[in-house]
């Protein structure tokens, strides 16, 4: 493949508008999220108890990574 020819598939605009639109996706449905993440977390966290809290909280964080 010519490498001269290639050319970007999305702006650094196209990006950060995509960001955009899954970060308020995520804070949006973030209770609907929470429910389905937890209990896969507690699957391989079950010597761990997790709060409420932290259930609500670590869908967060892995929509910020």
């Amino acid at each position: 493949m010519d490498l001269e020819r290639m050319e970007p598939l999305a702006t650094m605009d196209d990006v950060q508008a995509v960001n955009k639109i899954i970060t308020q996706y995520v804070y949006d449905h973030i209770k609907d999220i929470s429910k389905v993440i937890s209990p896969l977390i507690a699957n391989y966290v079950e010597h761990i108890p997790i709060s409420n809290r932290t259930r609500v909280k670590v869908p967060m964080y892995v929509a910020r990574t």
